[in-house]
């Protein structure tokens, strides 16, 4: 196992992944990170505000035509 540090653009600072030998994505160590369903909770709270937070949310990961709410990272 290794350790990566990348930079999260929603929560806008650097969070940790956990990454087997073989590549593949172990765990995402961050305080916004749903591990369950693998969603992103400043995305998710995003997409429940008004117009202008959902555009806001969107056009901050290049996804102007999704509204997903998982996590980039994982």
């Amino acid at each position: 196992m290794r350790i990566e540090t990348v930079r999260c653009q929603v929560l806008g600072t650097n969070v940790t992944r956990v990454v087997d030998f073989e590549g593949a994505i172990d765990r995402v160590i961050c305080p916004e990170y749903k591990r369950p369903d693998g969603s992103c909770r400043l995305k998710r709270a995003a997409g429940t505000g008004g117009p202008l937070s959902r555009l806001v949310a969107r056009v901050d990961d290049d996804m102007v035509t999704d509204g997903a709410v998982m996590c980039g990272l994982r």
